[in-house]
């Protein structure tokens, strides 16, 4: 199988340049799908907005008004709901590969997703891997 810079999705594999000019010079090359380092399995996994802990919370907890920014209280509130999330590598490769550009999703706002890209240099398990170990949160968040 040759291998192609492209982003994957529920829907499968869009090439990155299409999806959206943010991302187009984040690209990674790969073979496979992003998979979690915890399970191994492959991202986003289907039916995983069910098991979500956001699930048990209003919506609008995790979206500004008419989609305008967050108070960061609103922020705060909305990150303690994901940080222990179950489902949240799936939400972070969701968020970037459909390019969100609103609302706190795996626990970052639409501009931390932007930033996580730049670090990273748009290795999504990289993103993922500086997650689990909050290195990624004092290098978008806490900056």
């Amino acid at each position: 199988m040759a291998t192609q810079t492209r982003l994957l999705s529920e829907h499968g594999s869009i090439p990155i340049a299409r999806r959206s000019p943010r991302l187009a010079g984040a690209t990674r090359t790969f073979t496979t799908p992003p998979v979690s380092p915890s399970s191994g399995a492959a991202l986003p996994r289907a039916g995983w907005k069910s098991l979500g802990s956001c699930n048990d919370v209003d919506r609008g907890l995790f979206f500004g008004p008419d989609n305008a920014p967050m108070p960061k209280e609103q922020v705060r509130a909305a990150r303690a709901v994901c940080l222990d999330c179950p489902v949240w590598q799936d939400c972070l490769v969701s968020s970037i590969d459909y390019d969100e550009h609103y609302g706190v999703w795996a626990a970052l706002t639409p501009e931390e997703r932007g930033r996580a890209m730049l670090v990273a240099d748009g290795d999504i398990e990289l993103i993922m891997q500086l997650w689990v170990s909050r290195e990624l949160f004092l290098l978008v968040v806490l900056r």
